[in-house]
């Protein structure tokens, strides 16, 4: 992913970038750094598939069954859980340095 300078600065905060890859597709795996309510999620969701033109997983270390089981209805593709995290970034292909880190 080498389009990061077109995504608004205000994700470096909010996210954590990698690639992944399910089933021969490249994906944006996006760690979310800290809990933010449903709206704004779609909302980031939406907008970071449209900026990298892939699709993206959102990771979340914890939420409720009102997030979970809204997210299933509007077919938003997570992952949750300290443990699925820590094994889906195991499998991730390389990480996305954005805006200068190194």
């Amino acid at each position: 992913f080498t389009a990061t300078n077109t995504l608004p600065l205000l994700y470096k905060g909010l996210f954590e970038f990698w690639i992944m890859n399910i089933q021969g597709q490249e994906c944006l795996a996006a760690v979310l750094k800290e809990n933010m309510n449903l709206a704004l999620l779609r909302k980031y969701h939406k907008q970071l598939e449209f900026y990298t033109a892939r699709r993206c997983v959102l990771f979340f270390r914890n939420m409720n069954y009102y997030m979970r089981d809204t997210l299933l209805n509007e077919g938003i593709p997570f992952v949750c859980g300290e443990l699925a995290l820590k094994q889906s970034i195991n499998c991730l292909k390389k990480r996305i340095y954005t805006y200068g880190d190194v």
